[in-house]
């Protein structure tokens, strides 16, 4: 039998793959623990919320956006790095990416928050795309965000992402000591 975490994050890829559903302005967005404000030309495209996790995607609008963040809480009794582990294992494991190849990225923030960084690249359908995962412990959560694009969509994908990175909160953390000031 498959792994509960591995076929969670097969789940979770395959929400990224086969969601798109339009959007129109900014608007804000609040679903169980994840805050922030979807900007404008984005949607949230996913929702789900499992026993030990909470599920977030948000799509840049129409088929021929790559723009995707991907926003998960995982129950914090799992090790993080552990997690990240197998985070990578099912990416690998899903075969969709061609020349896939992970990469370590230094610490730093998202948001407010101080994070650990990863980052992979691969082809889909021809195209190359590349992905920055951010992850880091809040409360009683593992928080991970993914931020996936085509290279090409590099540019015009950054307003959106920066304006979800700099508005994303945790609402149930009391206090935060992982959080930082920037």
């Amino acid at each position: 039998m498959k792994n509960p975490v591995k076929l969670l994050f097969s789940a979770i890829f395959a929400i990224i793959l086969l969601s798109c559903a339009p959007g129109g302005s900014e608007t804000d967005f609040e679903y169980g623990d994840i805050s922030f404000v979807c900007p404008a030309g984005g949607s949230v495209t996913g929702t789900d919320d499992y026993v030990y996790s909470q599920i977030v995607t948000v799509e840049k609008d129409g088929h021929s956006s790559s723009g995707i963040v991907l926003f998960t809480l995982l129950d914090n009794s799992l090790d993080i790095l552990e997690m990240k582990q197998l985070m990578q294992e099912s990416i690998e494991e899903q075969g969709v990416f061609r020349d896939l190849k992970f990469f370590d990225l230094p610490d730093g923030n998202y948001g407010r928050y101080k994070c650990m960084r990863y980052g992979y690249t691969g082809n889909i359908f021809g195209l190359e795309h590349e992905s920055v995962v951010c992850y880091f412990e809040v409360g009683n959560w593992i928080c991970f965000v993914s931020s996936q694009q085509t290279t090409d969509d590099r540019q015009k994908n950054r307003p959106g992402f920066e304006r979800l990175e700099e508005t994303f909160e945790i609402i149930t953390e009391a206090t935060n000591e992982n959080a930082s000031e920037i």
